[in-house]
């Protein structure tokens, strides 16, 4: 017997015993078994004797066919490709699991009333009570709320106010867990309840942990951009993060937040090994990276070692891809020996396509030369951008002579040090902290912004001598053709 909600696309309930599901199969050529998921993602399902199915519209005699399985059905002949197979099954149910009208009455029977509900004696609920604006008045001296656990006479706690008026939890044996005071300020006490080892003091939205030791301060002390606001300790171990001068959000080993070794900008930018930009770590001597958030730009510099590492684990395949707005144009692929570099070239991205003439000429145009790099001094062959431009002019990018405007550092941010001495704890008359000590610091203070500049650099231009090579290679045609007819005079 099936219930409602069982698998199928369920279209109607002919009457309150039989329900009707339809299922719809678009054919390819030939194809004559029909199972599994049909084009609405249903998955088959009917009781033999039980079902229409129609080819194209028109229903199939039962000679037609052959359904015997109760999940697919065998056409007696292949289809064409296109048409649409419907199987209509039709199923008997019944509703599962109902409650009759006695037993829902006996259930409601058995609540409390829904207005001003009242309980004498004990409640017992098993499961979860949500209220709504609940309030409970003790009437008790103590001013507290005893929660036990029947299965243990010392599984108790308390919750209520003590002498100071602070709002405060207890434990099993009587000891203060934690208090919430007047002035908002909450504490949460070791195993004794006399010392708070979790502090924050609203008034000067200062939150502390201690853990004997110091472990973990979060603070906030002065009024200086430089200064820590949050400090990790473990033993004479610090990491300090905060905010720099420059507004910069740093985490680094010392206090001076000025220049940590990572730099987050509210621009976005993010730097590691020291405070960057691109344009800086692009000047010689810096070695670090620089995430441009804002520009979307990434920059990487070390010295004497390799700057990225792009790793495809366990299969062969695109490691990198480039992308032009939405669409991948090329790509780096890896298997498992040799790197690929890839550019757009499916036949289905071109048209108009023509054979290569003249090509022969052309390569006679180009000027191959041998010259040398200025920077390194060493010799190679190749091209002149701006000439090769002119035969291929694919192969080249940028403009002969062209400059660009460049961001530099005129003169470097200057710091001095500061330094702040020791404040010891404040304690009210219950030994409460009020002010949390400050062990002595020294930080780097920003005295004066670096100054940035822009000037005019050179806008170099470049080529791409892979473009070079279906030049060649219809060059090397026309020859093997020229070849070819001389041979056969």
């Amino acid at each position: 017997m099936s219930y409602l909600g069982d698998v199928g696309r369920l279209d109607s309930t002919i009457n309150s015993d039989f329900s009707k599901y339809t299922y719809e199969y678009i054919a390819t050529a030939g194809q004559t078994v029909f199972s599994g998921l049909d084009a609405n993602s249903a998955s088959m399902g009917y009781s033999v004797g039980n079902i229409l199915v129609s080819y194209g519209g028109a229903d199939l005699a039962f000679s037609d066919y052959t359904a015997t399985d109760g999940t697919s059905i065998v056409l007696a002949d292949g289809a064409v490709a296109g048409k649409i197979i419907r199987v209509v099954a039709f199923q008997a149910f019944e509703v599962s699991d109902a409650y009759t009208k006695i037993q829902s009455d006996n259930l409601l029977a058995n609540k409390a009333p829904i207005d001003n509900p009242s309980f004498t004696g004990n409640l017992d609920v098993t499961g979860t009570v949500t209220a709504d604006g609940l309030v409970v008045d003790v009437a008790s001296s103590s001013q507290q709320i005893t929660f036990s656990r029947t299965v243990s006479s010392t599984g108790t706690g308390k919750i209520g106010s003590d002498v100071s008026q602070a709002m405060g939890l207890w434990g099993t044996d009587g000891t203060k867990v934690a208090t919430f005071s007047q002035n908002k300020d909450i504490s949460f006490f070791e195993d004794t309840g006399t010392t708070p080892k979790f502090f924050w003091d609203a008034s000067a939205e200062n939150l502390s942990l201690d853990g004997g030791a110091d472990p973990l301060t979060i603070s906030r002390n002065g009024g200086t951009d430089s200064n820590v606001s949050i400090r990790f300790k473990q033993l004479s171990s610090s990491w300090y993060a905060g905010a720099s001068g420059s507004k910069n959000f740093g985490i680094g080993t010392t206090a001076d937040i000025g220049v940590a070794p990572v730099q987050i900008t509210p621009a976005g930018s993010v730097s590691f090994g020291e405070p960057l930009t691109i344009s800086q770590l692009i000047a010689d001597g810096k070695q670090g990276v620089v995430i441009d958030g804002g520009n979307g730009a990434l920059a990487a510099s070390k010295f004497n070692g390799i700057c990225a590492i792009f790793k495809r684990e366990n299969s062969t395949g695109q490691t990198v891809n480039f992308m032009r707005d939405a669409s991948v144009v090329g790509h780096i692929s890896v298997d498992t020996t040799s790197t690929s570099y890839n550019t757009s070239s499916d036949y289905r991205l071109k048209e108009d396509d023509v054979p290569m003439t003249g090509a022969t000429e052309r390569v006679k145009a180009l000027r191959p030369i041998n010259f040398a790099w200025k920077a390194s001094g060493s010799r190679v062959d190749g091209f002149f951008a701006h000439e090769l431009a002119e035969v291929v002019p694919e192969a080249a990018t940028g403009t002969k002579d062209a400059m660009m405007d460049e961001e530099y550092e005129v003169t470097p941010a200057v710091y001095e040090d500061v330094t702040t001495p020791a404040v010891e704890a404040v304690l009210d008359e219950d030994g409460m902290v009020i002010t949390e000590a400050v062990e002595e610091y020294t930080e780097s203070v920003l005295v004066t912004e670096a100054v940035m500049g822009t000037r005019s650099v050179p806008d170099y231009q470049g080529i791409d001598q892979s473009k070079l090579v279906p030049l060649l290679t219809a060059t090397i045609q026309e020859l093997i053709a020229r070849i070819e007819i001389l041979e056969a005079k």
